[in-house]
């Protein structure tokens, strides 16, 4: 018998989107269970946090399905704008404060009240600034953390810990 073909989940908003090609399009729990583990070290997360988040996802794409893809603020129109502002004021005003782009699902029901369209990732997993082995460390470069700071292991125990923005730019 061949082996199961895995389902493409590459529209999902925890696929994997770069790395080895037979991974692209794959959930992180699909991976090997070695892989799973680095990526959640890597994106700050514990099991605990990625079963949350594939659940707050799934109900993401599932508001996709409903409502189809999220509009830009600057989309909206004028009354969408002011009931926006209405009633998600953090949220419409994450252009202006944070500069991120603030997205709209647009209920075909209630084309006036948009609803905001966000996924926050959970990421409670602590990585210390060094291991127990102390001054006595010697590590090597493992992997990047999801923030760009770089990930290192320590050779003599193999705890992984990560270097402060302010060391890595001495370097």
């Amino acid at each position: 018998m061949g082996k199961k073909k895995q389902k493409d989940h590459s529209g999902h908003p925890l696929a994997i989107r770069h790395g080895e090609d037979e991974d692209i399009g794959k959930l992180p729990h699909e991976l090997d269970n070695d892989d799973y583990h680095v990526w959640l070290i890597e994106q700050g997360m514990t099991p605990q946090d990625y079963d949350e988040n594939v659940k707050d996802a799934d109900l993401f794409v599932k508001r996709i399905e409903i409502y189809g893809k999220p509009i830009p603020t600057a989309q909206l129109t004028a009354d969408q704008k002011g009931w926006a502002a209405s009633d998600y004021p953090d949220h419409y005003l994450k252009d202006a404060l944070q500069g991120l782009p603030a997205r709209w699902f647009v209920d075909p029901d209630k084309p006036s009240r948009p609803l905001p369209a966000s996924m926050k990732l959970r990421r409670t997993r602590v990585i210390s600034e060094e291991c127990e082995c102390g001054k006595k460390a010697d590590y090597a470069e493992w992997s990047e953390f999801h923030d760009g700071r770089t990930l290192l292991q320590c050779e003599k125990c193999g705890e992984v810990v990560i270097t402060e923005p302010e060391e890595e730019e001495a370097a």
